[in-house]
């Protein structure tokens, strides 16, 4: 996200659960240094890539609390999401157009290519030279993109279900769709191939990885599901926590032995230590919408559409 003026005024936040007291559990902090709306973030070891408006923004320092702005890229479209995969960020904008970054100098990022893919594209993630960009209504499709000036379309793998999100891991890219969440094996890019499928039946939003778990936003039944993927051919529930909350979650991350789900009103922490039994730590109440959400270490950072950052400490 983008840092304009480096007066960072650092409030305490007050946290609100039900019943529970945080304050020897997490700290938090809000970070308001922006004027505009902070779309995305992601986070590497030394800088933080934000995208605001058409701009992709580069931060340096590895605490978004006192990193400064190093450089800004404009891009040809508005910006809604970044992702970065060895020396290239890809900026995902609205028109389901893809700039492809050459970041091997943060301080002076350079656009290399532009890219429009057919279809729906509702999310994408990276790896290597391969983009792997999730069509709502096709599948999986997987491009080349070891050129960024000309990315070479390599594969399709339809599903046979609507798409809604992605996370690589490995060998594997975990693809959530209406009915579930579908396991891929991507060694091979030109022939990807299911290898396992998880059902749950209504709309599922968001997946994350961490370990031999996966974190599923099943938006309908307001519920995170955790599946136990240590065998990809099968896997298998472990836990479900079912939230209250008059917000819909749709993004989530995972730090150590916390979760980090973002629902459109707030925040909420489980501790999966335990992960058939996920317990909640707390939740937090935010006046304006949550538009994304990292993990560096033992630190999550939230983006609020008011152009905030929210930075929790989980092991403070």
């Amino acid at each position: 996200m983008q840092i304009k003026s480096m007066y960072i005024g650092i409030l305490m936040f007050f946290m609100v659960t039900s019943g529970i007291s945080l304050a020897s559990v997490l700290n938090m902090e809000k970070v308001t240094p922006f004027e505009e709306n902070v779309s995305s973030l992601t986070m590497t070891e030394n800088y933080t890539y934000i995208t605001q408006g058409h701009d992709l923004v580069v931060l340096g320092g590895s605490n978004v609390s006192d990193a400064s702005e190093i450089a800004r890229l404009a891009t040809p479209w508005e910006a809604h999401d970044v992702i970065i995969s060895g020396d290239h960020a890809y900026v995902v904008n609205a028109t389901n157009s893809l700039s492809v970054v050459n970041i091997t100098d943060p301080s002076s990022p350079i656009i290399e290519g532009n890219y429009e893919p057919s279809g729906l594209i509702v999310d994408i993630d990276a790896a290597g030279k391969y983009a792997y960009a999730v069509d709502h209504y096709n599948g999986l499709i997987i491009e080349d993109i070891s050129n960024p000036n000309s990315p070479i379309y390599v594969s399709t793998l339809n599903l046979n279900d609507l798409a809604y999100g992605i996370e690589l891991s490995g060998k594997y890219a975990y693809v959530t769709v209406w009915n579930g969440l579908m396991i891929i094996d991507i060694r091979d890019p030109n022939s990807p191939i299911v290898v396992g499928n998880y059902a749950v039946p209504e709309y599922n939003n968001d997946v994350y990885v961490s370990g031999n778990y996966a974190y599923m936003i099943c938006d309908e039944s307001n519920s995170l599901e955790i599946v136990d993927i240590s065998n990809p051919s099968s896997p298998m529930f472990a836990g479900v926590y079912v939230y209250e909350t008059g917000g819909q979650a749709y993004d989530v991350a995972v730090s150590g032995n916390y979760v980090c789900l973002v629902v459109s009103n707030g925040i909420i922490i489980l501790d999966i230590t335990d992960p058939e039994a996920p317990i909640l730590t707390g939740s937090y109440e935010i006046n304006s919408s949550v538009s994304d959400i990292a993990v560096a270490g033992n630190y999550v950072y939230v983006a609020e559409d008011d152009g905030s950052l929210l930075t929790l400490n989980l092991n403070s």
